[in-house]
């Protein structure tokens, strides 16, 4: 995304590592979002008239998940997930990248943005297209607060996107265990143990990183922290609810 975009006023080095600024990445996940939230909002919104027109449909089947979620409600996150996930992989393998620089450090990398805007513009979206209670209406701003932080970093932004990622991965894997393609105690073990995995990654910054870290990292490393503390409780109550049901 961007490599050099005249408008931003930013041009990358001809090595291609030397980050851009953390106002050109600012504004650049500010359009990324906004393009993110516009279809994937058209999208979500799609399928919610399919379902209300067609009640009877695959798309309205209750996903008992103590949330009265659809079918289709889980369409749009699980697709977002998946992007997300692909979009971390090949930022991985098609950027020029120095593994400590990179994982400590900040280097420029086009997948930063991309992931970035794309979680953004999907909580925005949900914000605008849902009805959300109080609780909530404050995990995604909160969310959409997160990724501003972490493409905001001058350190850690490797190991940040990582972290995210194992969060994506434990994720991904809960929504295919609530619609049905993997087992749900596969789903809520993988939240868990994604959670587990992330905060280690962060435990490893916080001994081995000699980088200076600025707040945005410390807003993302808090963040995260808190985001899996819950995931872990949520996945550990759930794994003890289906185990007893046997």
């Amino acid at each position: 995304s961007g490599a050099g975009v005249p408008a931003l006023g930013w041009r990358p080095d001809r090595g291609g590592l030397k980050a851009a600024p953390a106002p050109f990445r600012a504004r650049e996940m500010l359009v990324i979002g906004a393009g993110w939230a516009l279809w994937l909002g058209l999208a979500n919104l799609t399928l919610e008239r399919y379902a209300k027109r067609y009640p009877n449909s695959h798309l309205a089947r209750d996903m008992h998940d103590e949330c009265d979620q659809r079918l289709h409600h889980y369409i749009v996150p699980i697709f977002t997930m998946a992007v997300g996930i692909v979009v971390y992989v090949a930022g991985c393998f098609t950027n020029p990248i120095d593994i400590r620089e990179w994982w400590f450090g900040v280097q420029q990398n086009w997948a930063l943005p991309w992931a970035t805007g794309l979680g953004a513009g999907h909580y925005l979206q949900e914000i605008i297209t849902k009805r959300c209670d109080t609780l909530l209406l404050l995990h995604h701003v909160a969310a959409i607060g997160l990724c501003f932080a972490v493409c905001m970093a001058t350190a850690w932004t490797g190991l940040l996107m990582s972290w995210a990622f194992v969060y994506e991965l434990g994720s991904l894997l809960l929504c295919l265990g609530y619609v049905g393609v993997a087992p749900r105690l596969l789903g809520h073990f993988a939240a868990a143990l994604s959670s587990v995995v992330g905060m280690g990654f962060g435990l490893h910054g916080l001994l081995m990183s000699r980088s200076e870290l600025n707040s945005a990292v410390w807003i993302s490393i808090i963040g995260l922290c808190g985001l899996g503390v819950g995931r872990i409780q949520d996945g550990v109550e759930h794994i003890r609810q289906l185990q007893k049901r046997g």
